[in-house]
């Protein structure tokens, strides 16, 4: 292995929070070349990781001389003058920094702490409870906004990314990269590699996700909630019986994981285990009664158990709770459909649509309603509808060639079912439907 993928592999190691093997393969590039600027600079930030920057002081000094044209080898080498006490050496470094022109947010946030003599790597103990009382309570603008000015100042504090990504996540806000410098900060802490894992997750990079779960249950193998986070990528990944372990690993560790009973609930509903479907289900809502998720999740197993009259209350229980619930409205009308009132169903479904209107599966059903209803116009408006949304939505070119065929459109229903199997191959009823307008052609 040449030493530019030695450095790959130990950037990679160090990233993971394997932090021996990252120094191991340090050493190997530095034994071939001493010098090399990226490799005693990463054995400089791995020093600051653990605490030691008195280790990391040469580290950063040998990248800084071997290539002082890098910005960053400059902040660094301030920060870690910081972080022992030098305060009067890191200003004089930033002021030269920025006169070279390093002019970054860091660099002005290095210069206000060596002004200031801010040597700590964290915040008073009172400061530091005055941010956890804000996470604990759900303020999150005011923890954002908190948290924000003093990472500036204490750069190292690890709590501090953790809330200020967790702040903007719950916000609607992106906080990867916050969470990122948490855990490049504490590599051993597995709350922040589960947080950084269910933030990725969320904006979907679910192999980097599935990276940072691993890492977190590796680190603390007890760790319920990380355990669910990696069933809940492992299954948005299909990899469903790995997802399955790890909710039973998180039951065991946490019986009263309501999000895990729900979703091992989801799972089985789709693997056709119905009972044992409907019994997580029952567990999770005696944990959490007013579980919106559990009780619609429970309102699509009745139904399809054809246990139309619960499976109308646990869905109307979820609105109650939320009343923008579109898939519960959506589902609601499904079912009052076939219990024969028509009439309800098509307000559920309407009901959806306002919420939700470019929401195509309920745009196909109300088609389906109103075909029902003998309305054959507005049935058509609503597949073709459904269409414009979503061009290769295989059921609504199906359910318009029904419709079509029935109006005597033969040409315009063939070509509705040759576009629905197009999409899907072998869908029966669309073979079935082709059949049935072929026959009628002679």
């Amino acid at each position: 292995m040449n030493p530019d993928e030695t450095l790959q592999q130990a950037i990679s190691c160090h990233h993971q929070g394997k932090l021996p093997e990252a120094e191991a393969l340090y050493r190997s590039i530095l034994k071939i070349e001493p010098g090399h600027p990226d490799v005693n600079y990463n054995l400089g930030l791995m020093a600051l990781q653990l605490g030691k920057a008195e280790l990391g002081l040469p580290y950063f000094q040998a990248a800084w001389e071997a290539d002082p044209s890098v910005g960053q080898y400059w902040l660094s080498l301030a920060e870690c003058l910081l972080e022992m006490g030098r305060s009067k050496d890191a200003l004089t470094l930033i002021k030269d920094a920025i006169k070279r022109g390093i002019k970054s947010p860091q660099a002005q946030q290095l210069l206000v702490r060596a002004k200031s003599g801010n040597n700590r790597a964290q915040p008073s103990p009172a400061t530091v409870q005055e941010v956890l009382a804000l996470f604990n309570s759900a303020r999150y603008r005011e923890l954002e906004e908190r948290v924000q000015p003093l990472v500036g100042l204490y750069p190292r504090w690890a709590l501090g990314w953790n809330a200020l990504g967790l702040a903007m996540q719950k916000q609607g806000k992106d906080g990867v990269e916050a969470m990122r410098r948490a855990v490049e900060l504490a590599p051993g802490d597995a709350e922040a590699h589960n947080n950084l894992g269910f933030l990725l997750q969320s904006r979907g990079e679910l192999d980097a996700a599935l990276t940072s779960l691993r890492r977190a249950v590796k680190i603390k193998p007890d760790y319920a909630d990380a355990h669910y986070n990696l069933g809940v990528a492992l299954q948005a990944q299909g990899q469903l019986d790995a997802a399955l372990a790890s909710y039973h690993r998180a039951l065991k560790i946490k019986p009263g994981l309501a999000d895990a009973h729900n979703n091992l609930g989801v799972m089985l509903h789709a693997r056709g285990q119905l009972d044992a479907a409907l019994a997580n289900l029952r567990l999770a809502l005696e944990i959490k009664p007013d579980y919106a998720d559990a009780h619609f999740n429970s309102g699509l197993v009745l139904h399809a158990q054809g246990q139309t009259d619960a499976a109308q209350a646990s869905l109307r229980r979820a609105l109650e709770i939320r009343p923008d619930y579109v898939e519960a409205h959506n589902n609601l009308g499904s079912v009052l459909k076939d219990r024969g009132q028509l009439d309800a169903a098509l307000a559920s479904y309407r009901r959806a649509l306002e919420i939700r209107p470019d929401y195509v599966e309920a745009h196909n059903n109300l088609g389906v309603l109103l075909m029902d209803m003998g309305r054959f116009d507005a049935a058509l408006a609503s597949y073709r509808r459904a269409l414009e949304i979503k061009p290769d939505y295989v059921e609504a070119h199906n359910n318009l060639g029904v419709l079509l065929r029935g109006r005597g459109e033969l040409d315009a229903a063939l070509s509705s079912c040759r576009r629905a199997l197009e999409a899907k191959p072998d869908y029966a009823r669309a073979h079935s439907n082709l059949g049935a307008v072929l026959e009628d052609m002679g």
